[in-house]
Order: C-alpha cells, then structure tokens, then sequence
C-alpha cells in the first residue's frame, strides 16, 4: 500500500509539474509579445514561480491570471471581470460539458465558451463526477447443440439483456478514477422429449477394461428426457484513467470476473431415474488496459472506439454428479459425485464502436456494437464425456474459448 501511495503520488506531481511547465511557457511567451506581466497580491508562490497575465491576440480581450501552482484560474482576479463564466469542462470522452462552475470568463479568452481546445482558459478543468449507465443485450456464441440425448439437442444461446454501471471523478483535466460493473447476463436454453420406450442417450462405459464399468442401462429406452443449459457472466473494474484532451482516454486498473455454467441431463424409464449434472465456475482475477478514442462528426455528435484487454489468473472448478437409477435392479444402481479445482491463465479482449449525441450540458446519449473474446477458461462441455468410468468428470477442462457480441444503448450523466 505504501509502495503504491508513492507511485501515485509521484506519477500526479510528474504530469502536473509537466502541465504547469508548458503551461507556463506558453503564457510567458504570450506576455513577452503582449509586453504585459505581473502578480498578483495573495497567491503563495515556490521560489522562482510567478503569475502571467497577457492579451489574446485575436480577441484583445485580457486573459485571466493564472496560478502555476494549483493548475487553475485565479477566482474573481481583475482580468476575470466581474462575472462568473463556465468552461467547456472535460471533453465528451467522459461526457463532461463543463457545466461545473469555474471563475475563468471564458468568453473573455476566445470568443464563446470552449476556447483552447475546449478545456477552458489555459486548460484549467474543475474537478467532477459521470455515471454512465449502459443496457446491453449480448449474445454468448458457441454453445450450439449441446445434447446427451440421441433424440434431441438444445439450440443456441439467445442475446440476453445486461447492464454496466460507470461511476467516475475526474480530478483536473488529465486523471482520474472510475468503478465499473458489467453483468446480470443470464443466458439459459431448455428442452425435452417424451416418446415411451424409444429415447436412447449417447452415454456409454469403457468396455475395453472390465475395471472401468459402470452400468448405464437405465439412459436407454427412456420414457421420457429433459436438458437444461445456463451461463452467466459479472465483471466488477476499478480503474485509473488518464484523458488526453477531448479525443483520448487512457486507463488501467484492476478486474474481477465471474463466469459460470450449469449443465443438467435427466432420463426417465420404467426403472427410475437417472441424470448427469456439472457446475463449472472461473474466478477471473487481473489487471487490464484500455483505450478509448473519440471523433467530432458535428456539434454534438461523435464517433467512439473502445478497446480493453486484460490478463487474468483463473481461479476454476468443475462440480460433477452421475446417477444411474434403477429401482428394479437395485444392484444395477450406481452415483458418481466429482469435485475438482484448477488454476490457469486467462485472458480477455473487448473492442467496440459507437456514436455519442450530447443532447444537453449533462446529458449524452449512445449507441453501438461490441465483441469480446474470453480465452482459457472452464465451460460445460469440456466436463463432460459420453464415456462413464469410475472417476467421471474428476478433472477441470479449462482451456476453451468464448465470444460475445451485442448491441449496447446508454446514457451518460455529469455532475
């Protein structure tokens, strides 16, 4: 913890001596051409700092003073005026729109609110909150004809309908932090088949080495057959963000991931019941980086790529039972329960598109497409096996890959 608190610590004076250092080069070469420079009376300035004050050459109009050590305008100083201005706040990567109140008179600097490239004068950023809530609807690709049945398959998953949370604050112009959660994606597939005395099942025994039978007689001639087929996905970030002007949007942070699967097969015949299940969890636990680029296509309207990856350790188990039910013949009766852990490495790709409209000063609607890529992990069918042995489902597959895409509609706040 320690460690990290100075590396913060120090990343933040870096980039803020930075964007002083240019900040006031800039303004001290303005000065030199506009011949004006000054202080100004209580401002605490470090040995060898002081405050610029200059012309706007296109406007005449007076810029206002600005501390070199908070990264902001002077409030109410004699250049300002006599009112209070809003600047163009942060940009829409974030959706900020400067609505938060700053002392900087814009409309003194350039012309109309905005002025140097949006950021308000001298690119002084107050600081502020987002929340971006997202609705996706995603559909998990791959899963198609899942069966234990000779009879019958189960079709593939349907796009279902999440969400993601963002809850952000920006600090001045350059970073920040956000927490997000992407979930309550909960695909499921179901079916069944009655047809007496006429369903088989693919299940069979190794009937090579007598010591590895196990009877399965009661799967075939079914009555009657059912399958279940279920996956969900939650996400949980916590992530450092860095902004580059309007157009950029740097982050790493850290991220949990949570997938699962639930597999059921139940047979039914004149002797009873029989039924495989498996339970798959993956318990992703990483760091990621991200990207976000944004475009002006007009006023108010902006194009949006998205891009995140991230390396994970998988944290994966396997839960798995057999049942061969046969009340007649009690002695043919036979139960299989497996529980199983493995640890593996994982990795994870998102990239999206999307256009952004800004319909008000805190308000941004958009709409777009993703896909995700999720590589090395643990699902249903590499659990389990047509061949029923003693030690069935005693290990974890954990090396399948998944895809997702789906469509995504959100809102953006300010305050």
């Amino acid at each position: 913890m320690y460690r990290s608190t100075m590396t913060s610590n120090f990343r933040r004076f870096v980039f803020s001596t930075l964007m002083g250092m240019s900040v006031c080069c800039a303004a001290s070469a303005n000065a030199q051409e506009s011949g004006l420079a000054g202080g100004h009376e209580g401002i605490q300035l470090a040995p060898g700092e002081r405050i610029i004050r200059s012309i706007d050459n296109e406007t005449g109009q007076s810029i206002p003073l600005y501390d070199a050590q908070t990264n902001q305008p002077l409030e109410r100083s004699s250049a300002l005026g006599s009112g209070v201005a809003t600047g163009a706040g942060h940009g829409p990567l974030h959706g900020h729109s400067g609505h938060h109140p700053s002392d900087c008179a814009c409309s003194q600097c350039a012309g109309a609110a905005g002025a140097y490239n949006g950021l308000g004068c001298f690119g002084g950023c107050a600081p502020g909150y987002y929340f971006r809530a997202e609705a996706l609807y995603i559909k998990r690709s791959g899963d198609e004809g899942q069966t234990l049945s000779r009879n019958f398959q189960l079709s593939e998953f349907d796009y279902e309908l999440g969400t993601r949370l963002t809850l952000g604050r920006t600090f001045d112009c350059l970073d920040g932090y956000e927490f997000v959660y992407s979930g309550i994606f909960d695909w499921g597939n179901s079916g069944s088949i009655t047809n007496p005395g006429n369903l088989d099942s693919v299940l069979t025994t190794d009937l090579v080495n007598p010591a590895n039978t196990v009877n399965v007689d009661t799967f075939a001639n079914a009555d009657f057959q059912s399958l279940r087929y279920e996956a969900e996905f939650h996400s949980f970030e916590m992530n450092r963000t860095y902004r580059g002007w309007d157009v950029v949007n740097m982050l790493y942070g850290f991220r949990y991931i949570d997938y699962s699967e639930d597999f059921g097969f139940n047979s039914t015949n004149g002797a009873g019941l029989s039924s495989v299940r498996n339970s798959v969890e993956n318990d992703l636990l990483g760091a990621q980086v991200g990207m976000d680029l944004a475009y002006p296509l007009g006023e108010r309207l902006w194009s949006l790529f998205r891009s995140r990856a991230g390396a994970f350790i998988n944290f994966a188990d396997s839960s798995t039972s057999f049942v061969n039910g046969d009340a007649v013949n009690p002695g043919n009766q036979r139960t299989i329960t497996a529980y199983e852990e493995d640890t593996g490495l994982t990795g994870m790709i998102e990239i999206g598109g999307s256009l952004r409209y800004r319909v008000g000063p805190a308000l941004a609607l958009t709409a777009g497409y993703e896909f995700w890529y999720l590589a090395n992990v643990a699902t249903v069918p590499s659990q389990i096996s047509p061949v029923v042995v003693p030690g069935y489902g005693a290990y974890v597959g954990n090396d399948e890959d998944i895809f997702f895409h789906g469509a995504v509609f959100g809102a953006e706040f300010d305050f």
